[in-house]
């Protein structure tokens, strides 16, 4: 066109594809003479890719077609600004040197409110798509609907103020492509929301307060909501998908900041005070075989934060741990997690396992969350979830959907609507146990529409408004549960809805391990027996529980279910069980484990068990405490001879922090025995056969064993004092609530107290394929350590006046540096130990040494944290204490005199000149009387 006929900016954007290497200032044809005066510039996602004369500006929606001399180029729209017009648009058209052709512009118009038309509404009636609406400061009281693709411009946030009048949706999107910017937005139902499913808006630099909801993008995907502020409303920001959300502040509103489904992006978003803050919310809706990812797929960085700690969202991780700052956790396609000491409280959903396997989630605090408090769902398997607390969510655990294996133990689970839900398909094989579930509103446990084939075994379910609901769910263990003072203990929707399947699952574990406890059920137990016939009370009422037509419980029990909790659970194992994952083992809670070493003597065949050294290295790497154990051949073998072959073999694990190892003497050899000398002379044997191998070994490695024996062993076949040893019992009762038989012993230290896994509480051991022994200790885990470790044994030789004083320190921590100081009567070492663990020293001091009474300092400083305990006899006095580890640290113990107090060659000579002055002095007496 003429100079000055036609003058203003080309604005020309491409579509993404569009490569810039395609066009550059020396092969584009813009440059030509004719195109002098314009300022015209080619975007790719807002990137400039050429420009001549440029000016840049935002791009338009027109459509512009060229080429460059190499490649031809079209793109798709342009649009016209500032220009001076005197020909007509619909002629436009003319050639650059035949590469480009520019056809009929569109023409966008800028109406501002209210110089131009008096409300918002009327201007947007009156714009066309592309227009922009700009609506000076001011208070409009309106409710708008933008139904055109326009840019809705404030002039200032803070004084450009839509009100809604306190009802109502103040600004209704339904148009694609739509900008609002630069609003205040408040007293309304909605702020901003959209009636219908609109694409690609941008809501940018708003202030929303009062409304029911803030921003509700819920119907709005593949759009930009950033750096707005939202407060007082009782939702905040809704988030459905594909969008970017960046630095948008959210204050005391009910609910925060929150998230549908996948593929968004969130940046800097800051959110304080609210009663929910954060969550993604459409979890139930997220499992579609193979496309789940498309749900959870965010890229949510800690830049993120709640009261000012991050959000950790973490995608396709493994083998970490998540940082104790963290105030939401969701683990997407994650592996090996650990997860704990956190307080998750205060959001959507406290915490969320997606596809995830092999996490740890212990020791956190879940409250007050709107929804849930922990979602496993989508194929999450394999993890552990234990001694947490879920109270006063909505519900407190939802395992959802293809998730299977999971275990769940020794929580806390109160005042949630729901205390654990399992819903819909292939949710199975979880393992619910040892837990608390109390005063949750609705139900304490709901299997739902799938919940097929779990174990839910030892828990308290008490005084929640229904115990257990069922809904088309089968094949469940439901046993050894406390059913107390629920408003109904279980209720079935079938009995409501007779459509539906009824839910059929097993009551109890056959007889005598029994069934559950129902509070208000009562009977007699007169009888006992697999009948139930035969006279005599076992803890069993006579008669079953009837639940329903298809459910009952055979063996009701007469008294709550005791756990175990005081004892510690352990195994025992040999070459029989393979290649065991130790890490599961003890993942599952399990903290001790007997190896078998060696059965027999020296002489051929040698047994040596081929897993021996594996088990006992890859068990205590994975934290449990260990023990070697020999099978004993009595009806064949000398006992000497066995106890040093075990010593050779066993010798690198009697050490200390393993534990005293175990004599195995089973039924099947004493019985050979008696049967070969008879009862009272196989009686005798046995026992000198045991005293010797105890013995032997002591002698040989300064550690007394503990002996393994079956229960008519002990009552029958050993004389009483062999029980002076202490006892491993083997007494298969399948249930550690009924006790074993200890016949000479007064109690028993270790208990086998099945042979078979399916016993166990998760009806198998993790990490063990096929049986294994299950077995415990009778204490906690304190006294496991005490009595039952080989302790670090360590005696310092104290020189004094060429005579040696033994101090003799056994502890659990590293003991180096032991000084003995005579002019301060005072002992003192350094002790070493993993930081928060419990360590003890029980030293045994020379009285003719140093004696009491005591004092104790740690580096140098008097103890506040040391359990001390003092004894003496004759000769010695004992010293024991306790303390934490933290790192190294020096403790000195004071005592109040030395003996001798002075070198043995200063206290002769003084006593000599006493004596010489003495003889002396009586003399010149008697001369003196003589005279």
């Amino acid at each position: 066109p003429a100079e000055n006929v036609f003058k203003g900016k080309i604005y020309a954007t491409t579509e993404p594809e569009f490569r810039k290497d395609y066009i550059d200032g020396y092969d584009c044809m813009f440059y030509a003479a004719s195109l002098v005066g314009w300022d015209v510039f080619v975007n790719v996602d807002n990137g400039i890719l050429f420009k001549a004369n440029f000016t840049v500006i935002n791009v338009g929606a027109t459509r512009i077609t060229f080429a460059t001399k190499e490649h031809p180029v079209h793109v798709d729209h342009y649009t016209f600004e500032s220009f001076l017009l005197d020909y007509d648009l619909n002629e436009i058209s003319f050639d650059v040197s035949n590469f480009c052709t520019v056809k009929t512009p569109v023409i966008t118009a800028i109406i501002v409110v209210p110089d131009d038309y008096p409300t918002i509404q009327e201007a947007i009636n009156h714009a066309k798509d592309g227009d922009t609406v700009f609506v000076r400061s001011g208070i409009y009281y309106e409710h708008v609907v933008v139904n055109k693709t326009i840019s809705l411009i404030g002039e200032n946030r803070s004084d450009t103020i839509i009100d809604g009048s306190g009802t109502g949706i103040i600004l209704d999107i339904v148009a694609n492509g739509t900008a609002v910017r630069g609003f205040k937005i408040q007293n309304g139902g909605m702020g901003i929301w959209s009636s219908l499913k609109v694409y690609n808006c941008s809501i940018v630099s708003n202030s929303i307060t009062n409304c029911y909801s803030g921003i509700a993008c819920d119907f709005m995907p593949n759009s930009t909501v950033s750096y707005n502020e939202v407060t007082n409303c009782t939702k905040g920001i809704g988030i459905l998908c594909n969008s970017t959300v960046v630095g948008n502040t959210l204050m005391n509103n009910r609910e925060g900041l929150y998230i549908f489904e996948g593929n968004n992006f969130l940046r800097n978003n800051t959110m304080k005070n609210n009663e929910f803050n954060f969550g993604h919310i459409s979890i139930t809706m997220g499992w579609i075989e193979g496309y789940f990812f498309n749900f959870f797929n965010n890229d949510v960085d800690v830049s993120n934060t709640i009261n000012g700690k991050p959000i950790y969202y973490w995608i396709n991780e493994h083998d970490k741990e998540i940082p104790l700052d963290a105030a939401y956790v969701e683990l997407v396609n994650c592996t090996n997690i650990l997860v704990h000491d956190l307080n998750l409280s205060h959001n959507e959903v406290g915490l969320v396992l997606v596809n995830s396997k092999n996490c740890i989630v212990e020791n956190l605090s879940i409250k007050y969350n709107y929804y849930w408090g922990m979602v496993l769902c989508c194929g999450s398997s394999n993890n552990i979830v234990r001694k947490n607390i879920f109270a006063l969510n909505s519900c407190g655990i939802l395992v959802n959907d293809n998730t299977r294996e999971n275990m769940i133990f020794d929580n806390n689970i109160m005042e949630n609507n729901w205390g654990i839900e399992l819903m819909f398909t292939n949710c199975t094989y979880n393992n619910i146990f040892r837990n608390n579930i109390t005063a949750n509103r609705e139900a304490g446990i709901f299997l739902e529409r799938g919940a097929h084939d779990n174990s839910i075994y030892g828990n308290n379910i008490s005084n929640n408004g229904c115990g257990l609901f069922l809904m088309e769910s089968s094949n469940n263990s439901i046993l050894h549960n406390n059913f107390v003072n629920n408003k109904g203990h279980v209720h079935d929707y079938s009995w409501d809805e007779p459509l539906r399947t009824p839910s059929i699952n097993c009551w109890d574990d056959g007889y005598p391990s029994g069934g559950n406890y129902w509070s208000d059920y009562t009977d007699v137990d007169l009888c006992y027996g697999s009948y139930q016939n035969q006279t005599g009370s076992d803890g069993i009422w006579d008669h079953p529980f009837i639940i329903s037509e298809n459910n009952t419980d055979r063996y009701p029990l007469v008294n709550p279910w005791t756990p175990i909790s005081i004892y510690v659970q352990g195994i025992d194992v040999s070459h029989h069980q393979g290649d065991i994952n130790w890490s599961k083992v003890y993942g599952a809670g399990y903290r001790f484990a007997f190896a078998k070493a060696t059965e027999g003597d020296h002489r051929p065949p040698v047994i040596i068990d081929p897993n021996f050294v594996t088990n006992m290295e890859n068990g205590r790497e994975a934290g449990l405490l260990m023990g070697a154990y020999h099978l004993a051949h009595p009806e064949t073998n000398n006992a000497t001879d066995e106890a040093l072959f075990f010593v050779s073999v066993a010798s690198t694990y009697l050490n200390e922090s393993y534990l005293r190892p175990a004599l195995d003497l089973e039924q099947e050899v004493v019985n050979k025995v008696i049967a070969e000398k008879g009862e009272e002379e196989g009686k005798k044997y046995l026992s000198n056969w045991v005293e010797t191998w105890i013995s032997t070994v002591k002698e040989e490695t300064g550690v007394e064993p503990i002996i393994y024996v079956g229960s008519t062993t002990t009552r029958n076949y050993l004389n009483d004092s062999i029980a002076k040893y202490d006892l491993w019992i083997a007494h298969w009762t399948y249930d550690p609530a009924i006790s074993p038989e200890t016949g000479i012993w007064a109690s028993w230290d270790f208990w086998q107290w099945s042979n078979e896994s399916k016993y166990a509480p998760l009806g198998y051991v993790p990490g063990i394929a096929g049986n294994v022994d299950l077995d415990l200790f009778n204490g906690y885990m304190q006294r496991l350590y005490d009595a039952f470790t080989i302790p670090n044994v360590k005696v310092f030789n104290v020189v004094w006046e060429n005579k040696t004083y033994p101090i003799t320190v056994y502890s659990n921590s590293t003991v180096t540096h032991l000084v003995f100081n005579q002019t301060q009567a005072q002992i003192s070492f350094n002790v070493t130990g993993s930081n928060g663990s419990k360590g003890y020293c029980n030293i045994t001091i020379p009285k003719d040494l140093l004696k009491g009474p005591w004092t104790y300092t740690m580096d140098g400083e008097t103890p506040s944290v040391m359990d001390i305990s003092e004894d003496e006899n004759a000769t010695h006095s004992f010293i024991y204490f306790t303390y934490i580890h933290a790192g190294t640290f020096r403790i000195a113990i004071q005592g109040a005199w030395v003996v001798p107090e002075f070198p043995s060659t200063i206290i002769l000579t003084i006593f000599m000149l006493t004596t010489i002055i003495l003889i002396v002095l009586t003399r010149y007496r008697r001369l003196k009387h003589r005279r």
